[in-house]
């Protein structure tokens, strides 16, 4: 039991803890084909976080350790395309 409590904590604190920095990926009053509007982002945190009605698109950026930094680097885009009234 000792066990399970230590690793999910330990997997709880290098999850809060290993986000460095986080980059917008264009300035504040120029997003291309922004379309001004009342809607507030959304985060909804069930199995995973869905993020939605974003407004201000960033890049997350997590970085290794100085021990396990190799100079290498993974991006990972995901889109997802939903279709109604199919």
């Amino acid at each position: 039991m000792k066990k399970l409590i230590f690793l999910t904590v330990f997997a709880m604190s290098v999850n809060v803890f290993s986000q460095d920095t986080i980059i917008p990926l264009w300035p504040k009053d120029k997003i291309p084909n922004h379309v001004v509007s009342d809607e507030k982002e959304e985060h909804v945190l069930q199995d995973i976080l869905r993020i939605s009605k974003v407004q201000e698109p960033t890049i997350e950026v997590y970085l290794p350790s100085k021990k396990n930094a190799t100079g290498q680097a993974m991006v990972i885009f995901w889109r997802r395309i939903s279709y109604f009234g199919l």
